[in-house]
């Protein structure tokens, strides 16, 4: 499915893959630009936000007939900025730049409603709407400079926890809290030119009584980055164009401290923010700038530097964290698969993928770790098959509807729906079912059709974009 700036949305059948066709008619819903969207929790449902200043409920139960949820919702006297999901999947968050916040009940999503009043606390657009990790605090950031923190028990007349949050800083963009919700991490302009970044941290382990004037990490010399918090939320990373990497003991967000100097592992002239990962563990951050450097967090050292690329664009680790892909900056729209399996001797893992002609911004793991899309410079999405990522493959060919760079990819969190962001103004859905079908059931369908099983000439020949296995075995 695909969300143009003319509103449309435009649905996609992949079950072949080599040949991605359209389903049926453009969705016209919209009547603007959609400007933010969200999956639900079980990926059943999206909701997109648009110019036209409502939010439209998407039932993706079954992704290659998706229909609406019943009427747009059309609480905002401006464009819809921001859109969130609560944790259970029965609440929505909608910002928007008529200054307000709306609660909406999804317990029926064919009839969703309004909880209240809109929330008017705020003096200017709310950009940033997130639900605490157990759904109890809503965190809603504003170009008034502040954040609020919201007490959901009563969902119909949800209260401020106290004052607003600030920090000595600009509007507020972003907002994200620890895996356990004990603290908020916000990230804001200082300046009108948006050329000093920070980022400032609340204790939340008693909202009602947190210091609502907050803790400004200090550091870095230039723009500074929020790269992100660790698994157990005890670390938070920041990168900043001065090239340094500072990562903080968040363990007490009163006082946050750096966890020594900056770490000093790249080298070269500074051009570009350090991307910044962290592995599922917790053990090993991948940073990447004129290189990539694993460093290894239980004594903050280099434990290896990969040096494929000239200069990475991104980076992501597998859901297992065995697995590091990293994307190339250089027009060779090359990226590299490397096996951490020991993160002091990492390994490539085959060839480059080279199905790019233009830098890949963007790469998302699928849940089972066993596909890999990539977004590129080229407006073009890939995906691949790393079911052996020893000899990865292409799944059928490039995604070629974007008429813009491809900057996001994200899959639905059942791993049956991508969902591709570009700078055109669009953002896509694509239906993997019959993919992801096909790839379970290959054995079975080969047997199947030539009730004896295929040769590997024959396994070439009809199912090109798999590696051939021994069907019917007996």
């Amino acid at each position: 499915m695909a969300h143009h700036s003319d509103g449309a949305t435009i649905l996609w059948d992949l079950t072949n893959p080599t040949q991605p066709r359209r389903l049926g008619q453009p969705l016209t819903e919209h009547v603007g630009p959609v400007t933010s969207m969200a999956f639900s929790p079980d990926g059943r449902s999206l909701a997109t936000g648009s110019f036209d200043r409502t939010v439209i409920l998407w039932d993706l139960t079954n992704p290659t007939q998706p229909r609406r949820h019943g009427q747009p919702l059309a609480g905002h006297g401006g464009e819809v900025a921001a859109v969130a999901f609560s944790p259970d999947g029965n609440t929505l968050a909608t910002g928007s730049d008529d200054d307000t916040a709306i609660l909406w009940d999804l317990t029926n999503p064919a009839q969703p409603r309004r909880h209240g009043q809109p929330l008017t606390e705020h003096s200017d657009s709310v950009y940033s709407v997130v639900f605490s990790p157990d759904g109890r605090i809503l965190a809603t950031g504003g170009g008034d400079n502040s954040v609020i923190l919201w007490d959901l028990s009563d969902l119909a007349r949800p209260q401020p926890r106290r004052q607003p949050l600030t920090g000595d800083t600009g509007i507020v963009l972003y907002v994200a809290f620890t895996p356990g919700g004990r603290i908020l991490a916000a990230g804001t302009p200082r300046a009108e030119d948006f050329s000093d970044d920070s980022v400032i941290l609340w204790d939340l382990t008693d909202p009602a009584q947190s210091d609502s004037h907050g803790q400004l990490l200090t550091g870095h010399t230039s723009q500074a980055y929020p790269g992100g918090f660790s698994p157990d939320g005890r670390t938070l990373a920041t990168s900043s164009d001065d090239g340094a990497l500072l990562l903080w003991d968040v363990t007490d967000p009163v006082r946050p401290q750096t966890h020594g100097q900056p770490l000093p592992g790249h080298a070269g002239e500074v051009l570009y923010m350090p991307f910044v990962a962290f592995s599922p563990d917790g053990n090993t951050l991948a940073t990447g700038l004129d290189d990539t450097v694993l460093w290894d967090l239980a004594d903050r050292r280099v434990e290896a530097r990969l040096t494929g690329h000239r200069t990475p664009a991104s980076l992501v680790f597998a859901p297992d964290g065995r697995t590091l892909a990293t994307g190339s900056r250089d027009d060779d729209g090359t990226v590299i698969l490397w096996d951490l399996t020991d993160p002091a001797q990492p390994r490539r893992l085959g060839e480059p993928l080279d199905g790019h002609t233009s830098p890949v911004y963007s790469m998302a793991f699928s849940p089972d770790g066993n596909t890999l899309a990539t977004g590129s410079g080229d407006n073009t999405v890939n995906l691949w098959d790393l079911t052996d990522p020893a000899r990865p493959r292409p799944l059928g060919q490039p995604l070629t509807d974007h008429s813009d760079q491809v900057y996001s990819v994200v899959f639905a969190p059942d791993g049956n729906t991508l969902a591709t962001g570009s700078g055109d103004g669009t953002a896509i859905l694509w239906d993997l079912h019959g993919l992801n079908h096909l790839r379970a059931t290959a054995t079975d369908r080969a047997c199947s059709i030539t009730q004896g099983g295929l040769g590997r000439d024959e396994w070439a020949r009809y199912i090109p974009d798999l590696l051939y296995q021994d069907t019917c075995p007996a």
